[in-house]
């Protein structure tokens, strides 16, 4: 949970810096997030003896039993796109075995697509064993794959093949675990893109939560009618943040990350611009969507979404949102080679 507030009906899926922030803390590893190797126990202090530790098989067998009749939960695309954290994305799985249209018969799971992988969930399910060995799975430890399914209007029926959670932590020898965890590291140093992308989504969450620490104090201007019963700094007191209720549908659940990461992205700018006299939006802005690992491409729905919510005439109404659309405008403009005939004003 974000402790953001719902997103305003009909918007899709004086403040002052009171703790100034080092804007080149926020852009190298802001999260300061470090990859743990597990050491192997078997291993003797002071060696470097791991040739009979091999990771599991690279090719993954297809799985054949009961999870190929399990519903597949139907959330549209993949909620990791979405920015939404795994955590969540169980949570609205959770509800929908209990409330929801694709429930399943009792005892059984629903399966979750999330990050390109397909996770099982139970009602039952641990959250941090299941996301733990998602993770795994998402870093390209796949021990079976599994075919699911996907059905479409008109009973159009598409059949993907996805990576499976089938194991949890639990039932992996540690031995394994530490051979993949160098194995992991390894990667990382050659720059491989698969495991940057991983540890990316896998990390989204405790990334999240370190910049939202870090700007906790950065106080934004909001003059939309949305934005009229939230405090400048959006969350509110430490000791009595603004709290959101669990999610219960993938509408609800995009609607509020967009929104947690419109005002992550008005408190970088905020703030640098609070710390740096000369500098302008359009100075900042790009670099504050990669802090963000959003991309600045405006065929991407996120980039639309936390742009467009802070536009002079949308709900929440930023104040510096004008030369923020002065700043999309120009990117729209060198991505697609459109340029407006209307002067800037009238854009």
């Amino acid at each position: 949970m974000t402790g953001i507030p719902k997103p305003p009906e009909g918007m899709p899926s004086e403040g002052q810096n009171n703790a100034a922030t080092r804007w080149d803390t926020l852009q190298e590893n802001p999260a300061g997030i470090k990859e743990e190797v597990q050491a192997d126990p078997e291993t003797p202090v002071g060696t470097n003896d791991h040739t009979e530790v091999t990771p599991e098989p690279s090719e993954p067998e297809m799985y054949s039993g009961p999870l190929e009749k399990a519903p597949l939960l139907a959330l549209g695309d993949d909620l990791a796109d979405a920015r939404i954290f795994f955590s969540d994305a169980v949570d609205i799985a959770k509800y929908a075995i209990s409330n929801g249209p694709e429930a399943p018969e009792e005892g059984q799971p629903v399966l979750l697509i999330f990050g390109g992988v397909c996770v099982p969930v139970y009602e039952n399910s641990d959250p941090e064993k299941l996301e733990a060995a998602w993770a795994r799975v998402m870093r390209g430890h796949c021990d079976q794959q599994i075919k699911v399914r996907d059905q479409y209007e008109n009973d159009f029926v598409i059949t993907n093949e996805y990576p499976l959670v089938i194991k949890t932590l639990d039932d992996i020898p540690e031995k394994f675990l530490a051979a993949e965890a160098r194995e992991d590291e390894a990667r990382r140093n050659t720059g491989d893109s698969d495991i940057q992308r991983a540890d990316t989504i896998i990390n989204r969450k405790e990334k999240y939560e370190e910049l939202k620490e870090k700007l906790w104090d950065v106080e934004i201007r909001l003059a939309g009618a949305a934005a009229a019963q939230l405090p400048p700094n959006i969350y509110g007191d430490r000791d009595n943040p603004i709290q959101a209720e669990p999610f219960t549908s993938e509408f609800e659940a995009r609607g509020v990350m967009y929104s947690s990461y419109t005002f992550l992205l008005a408190k970088l700018i905020e703030d640098h611009l609070n710390n740096n006299e000369t500098a302008t939006v359009a100075d900042i802005a790009g670099e504050a969507l990669k802090i963000l690992d959003i991309r600045v491409n405006t065929s991407d729905p996120l980039f639309n979404a936390v742009t467009g919510y802070l536009l002079p005439d949308s709900a929440w109404g930023w104040d510096h949102g004008q030369e923020l659309l002065g700043w999309y405008n120009e990117v729209r403009e060198q991505q697609s080679g459109y340029r407006s005939p209307l002067p800037p004003e009238a854009q």
